[in-house]
């Protein structure tokens, strides 16, 4: 299950492999083609020999203050696979001779309009990563995409399971949606991050030292009670509390990353979800909460840590470093507001803006099936 795998090779660049979109004469953006395969959305470019024995400077390492009262949390088994502040690299590794990688940022929506008041943070990290790339999935490219993962992917029972899913009669976009985050990466690498996350910081530090990640609702799941635990006059200083305050039963599923395209921790994911989805005992119409979105990543990281794989090959990050601004150690802050909890939502006029408008066209492809 967790044996190493080998290195992407170098792959081409994204205009390589597609084809101009509808709708805008000017090349501003473009959809990749159905038939470009991992090549289209490539993170990690390095040839095989990049990062063989080039000598390498291990990263700076962020340093984080722990004051205040004990924490009353009881420890999890596999604490030690939660990452808190002195637990990230504040750099990259520099090795000689090696490539910079490079990620991209998966974004779905309904449509190409998303709500006006995510727009601040989708553009966050136009500055926080500037060399990011965006794929932008509607809910017709959502579908795309996992019909063609199902066939293609080589998951036993994934095109049963995709079919499943898609006969949900309730809150059946965001359902496939939540399908379609773990399953993007598992193929291309990358982040698949909600709309509602701003970012604070770069990832590409972490992801050069863990090849996978999810992030940790807070203790109190999402109810706001993380809030008071932090003080902004300190932004070095975490209590053990607040360092402690991540859920035992939700993960933050609008939040997580893979440092390469293939990894253990996502394929392994994939094949947990196909056989979860066809068990007899599936419920597809509950929650998505809990049948596909946080409740289930949950337990998919109990049944990953319990096989004892190295921290480096997947990680749970703490609540507290999705939460706060001004945190010295924090990556970004997920700002919430569940716009799916109605599932006919979908803002008009001035509440809502083309994607095309957020994000620069050449860093952008629009997948809209």
């Amino acid at each position: 299950l967790f044996s190493g795998s080998r290195r992407a090779r170098a792959r081409p660049g994204l205009a390589d492999d597609v084809s101009r979109a509808s709708g805008r004469g000017d090349g501003g953006f473009a959809r990749a083609t159905s038939d470009g395969g991992d090549d289209a959305f490539a993170n990690d470019p390095r040839e095989d020999g990049d990062d063989g024995d080039a000598p390498c400077d291990a990263p700076r390492r962020v340093r984080e203050v722990r004051e205040g009262a004990a924490s009353a949390t009881p420890t999890r088994v596999w604490d030690e696979y939660v990452l808190r502040g002195n637990d990230l690299p504040q750099t990259e590794y520099a090795c000689e001779g090696a490539s910079r990688r490079e990620y991209t940022r998966f974004l779905t929506w309904k449509t190409t309009c998303v709500p006006a008041v995510k727009a601040p943070f989708i553009k966050s990290f136009l500055e926080c990563m500037p060399d990011l790339r965006y794929v932008f999935f509607t809910d017709k490219g959502i579908a795309k995409f996992l019909d063609e993962y199902a066939k293609e992917s080589g998951i036993e029972g994934m095109d049963e399971a995709v079919r499943k899913m898609n006969s949900s009669r309730s809150n059946h976009g965001l359902k496939l949606a939540e399908m379609s985050r773990p399953l993007l990466l598992e193929k291309f690498g990358g982040l698949a991050f909600d709309l509602d996350v701003e970012c604070k910081k770069s990832w590409r530090p972490i992801l050069s030292e863990f090849e996978a990640l999810m992030v940790l609702e807070p203790g109190d799941e999402s109810r706001g009670g993380i809030y008071q635990h932090f003080d902004s006059s300190k932004p070095d200083v975490i209590s053990p509390l607040l360092a402690d305050f991540s859920s035992k039963i939700d993960v933050l599923s609008s939040v997580m990353a893979a440092g390469k395209p293939h990894s253990d921790f996502f394929r392994e994911l994939a094949a947990f979800m196909a056989r979860t989805v066809n068990d007899a005992h599936f419920q597809v119409e509950i929650n998505p909460v809990v049948n596909i979105g946080p409740v289930f990543h949950y337990s998919f990281l109990e049944h990953w840590f319990a096989h004892k794989p190295p921290r480096a090959k997947g990680a749970a990050v703490a609540s507290y470093l999705l939460h706060f601004a001004n945190c010295s150690a924090c990556l970004g802050v997920h700002h919430g507001g569940c716009t799916w909890c109605d599932e006919n939502f979908e803002p008009k006029g001035d509440a809502c803006v083309d994607i095309r408008e957020i994000l620069p066209g050449d860093k952008l492809t629009i997948m809209d099936g």
